[in-house]
């Protein structure tokens, strides 16, 4: 279990993309498409169905979200409202059941069991280790029975140039968005999920882990 701790607050992660909003989808695009693609198909989201996306970003993978759901509910949240913004300008034509709002994913302000499918990318390497079995819990509570989880995260790759950006990250977290190395997989059983998937895969040597899980019921 990789026991690297968040150097960043809160506030100060929220700063941090609302500045960086604007330049953001270069470094996504090199390093995260991939597993965006990976998030997407695991998904295996069906039309109607209700999806909630947390840490939409600049909404890269929320309209591709979008366009998988045009008859369905499509929710998505982030902390900052720079990124949101570009989000929705990326998403001018949103679909009438689609909604981009202000939100964290610690409290969703959503009922019991209300989505289908709940999303995370990029999202648990910046919340401390103590606080993920909590998060994913929350999100296991608003998913329906049978829900299922995708998330992609930065992870620890094998090989040593691999490891450089969590290197970087000690060194001086923000330069990487204040994420770290993560794990999540240990934590899923004690938040009500069951793991169905999990891979690896690396691009612009930028390593990811990329998981499927379902509810337990």
């Amino acid at each position: 279990m990789l026991t690297m701790r968040p150097n960043l607050s809160e506030i100060e992660i929220r700063g941090l993309y609302d500045r960086q909003a604007f330049i953001y989808d270069p470094w996504s695009i090199l390093t995260e498409s991939r597993a965006h693609e990976e998030v997407l198909s695991l998904a295996g989201i069906s039309p109607g169905e209700r999806v909630l996306e947390v840490g939409v970003g600049t909404g890269r993978l929320f309209r591709e979200i979008v366009a998988a759901n045009p008859t369905g509910l499509n929710v998505g949240i982030d902390i900052s409202r720079g990124m949101l913004a570009r989000a929705i300008s990326k998403i001018p034509d949103l679909a009438a059941r689609s909604q981009l709002q202000i939100g964290n994913g610690f409290t969703l302000p959503y009922q019991d069991q209300s989505f289908d499918v709940v999303a995370g990318a990029y999202i648990l390497d910046i919340i401390p280790n103590e606080s993920l079995a909590a998060v994913l819990a929350e999100w296991r509570r608003v998913s329906k029975a049978g829900g299922r989880l995708v998330l992609a995260d930065m992870t620890r790759g094998a090989r040593w140039y691999k490891r450089f950006l969590g290197l970087l990250y000690e060194l001086h977290p923000k330069l990487i968005g204040g994420c770290r190395p993560v794990n999540a997989q240990p934590y899923l059983r004690e938040a009500g999920w069951e793991l169905v998937e999990r891979k690896e895969l690396s691009q612009f040597t930028f390593p990811s882990e990329v998981i499927l899980a379902t509810t337990i019921p």
